[in-house]
């Protein structure tokens, strides 16, 4: 059946630890909110605004590769479900 739709779990179970994979490094990467500290008003008030943008996208994107990998993993896990049920329900009674 997985082949009728085009999935294979195999490859979506190694993209969904890939993608965590990622999200970990992402979260364990140093913060860009420590930036100002200048002394210059105006150039310290840039860096927190960029920082705290660059925060916000950061978490954003934590966020939806968190939801990727997830989707992903219950695909191939739903994929073999079915699977391995049709196959079940094919197999001739002895």
């Amino acid at each position: 059946m997985a082949n009728q739709f085009g999935c294979d779990p195999a490859v979506a179970t190694q993209t969904s630890v890939s993608l965590t994979e990622i999200r970990v490094r992402m979260q364990e990467s140093e913060p860009a909110r420590a930036l100002s500290g200048t002394g210059v008003p105006a150039i310290d008030a840039a860096l927190d605004g960029f920082g705290q943008t660059t925060w916000q996208a950061e978490s954003a994107a934590q966020a939806l590769t968190e939801r990727a990998a997830t989707l992903l993993r219950h695909l191939a896990e739903g994929t073999l479900d079915t699977d391995k049920h049709l196959a079940d329900r094919l197999e001739p009674d002895e």
